[in-house]
């Protein structure tokens, strides 16, 4: 992630452009605030990716499918990188499909602050050429030169990407007033830390034992779909959201359980009584 914000900040700062109804220059943002942006806008397009590859955007309106095929996207970039790599530099038409699939399909995240939407309006206006934006999709879409399959990754690294981004910063250099990318404590002084799922999973199933046990009621049945829904989760620190994940993943899957038994109760009785 942190390699995707130096190509495209450097591209936009260079671009300059003013964006309608943003009322800023991407010059004139303040570091903090064109961080916030380049940030989130990538976080969405992380999160677009991660639904695409498990299809749940193929029920949306065609059009809005095909305008947020990012994978489409990468391929053309591709083939006119093959073809005529040196003219990519003067190409603006990958980052407005990029913001335009970004703009209608369902992933987008609510920004916590107003600059954060306001500095994301001029990043998405900015003209960043397709050579820029072609790198960045590349190091989304591929590891060690092989595509990366968004179905197999787990939701949880949008989580740890998003703490990797929030320990860096951009800064302005006080000499050629350029900017650049550097370590930021806000991780540190946050407690932002990533939380693997070999570790959310045994604590979260530690902790949700003793609420089965009681929803039961002390007897031996398991919990009904109706308890099981009733159950609200709060983590006061959520971070990104990890245990919370790992609760979803653990109530859900007894909530399966709980209706397979059901729907198998529901067929015994049937049974018996045609029987009868």
């Amino acid at each position: 992630m942190l390699e995707c914000v130096q190509p495209v900040h450097r591209n936009a700062e260079s671009a300059g452009c003013a964006v309608a109804g943003a009322g800023a220059l991407i010059g004139q943002l303040q570091p903090a605030q064109l961080y916030q942006g380049l940030r989130s806008t990538l976080l969405q397009l992380v999160a677009l990716l991660l639904a695409q590859g498990r299809g749940l955007v193929d029920g949306l309106d065609p059009h809005a499918v095909e305008l947020g095929d990012i994978l489409a996207l990468h391929g053309r970039l591709d083939g006119a990188y093959r073809a005529h790599p040196a003219g990519m530099d003067q190409r603006l038409g990958a980052w407005p499909r990029v913001c335009a699939a970004l703009s209608v399909c369902p992933a987008k995240a609510a920004s916590s602050v107003v600059t954060t939407a306001a500095a994301e309006r001029v990043i998405r206006g900015a003209a960043i050429d397709d050579r820029t934006v072609h790198r960045v999709l590349d190091q989304l879409l591929r590891r060690d030169g092989r595509p990366v399959d968004y179905g197999e990754v787990q939701v949880e690294h949008l989580g740890a990407a998003f703490e990797a981004l929030l320990g860096q910063r951009l800064e302005r250099d006080g000499i050629m007033g350029r900017l650049a990318v550097r370590p930021s404590s806000a991780r540190r002084t946050t407690g932002s830390h990533y939380t693997p799922r070999d570790l959310t999973g045994p604590i979260v199933a530690e902790a949700l034992e003793p609420l089965l046990v009681l929803i039961q009621g002390g007897t031996a049945e398991r919990p009904s779909p109706e308890r099981l829904l009733a159950i609200r989760v709060c983590d006061p620190a959520m971070g990104s959201g990890a245990f919370l994940l790992a609760a979803c993943r653990q109530l859900s899957s007894q909530l399966v359980d709980a209706w397979d038994r059901r729907d198998e109760l529901s067929r015994v009785e049937r049974a018996s009584e045609n029987n009868a």
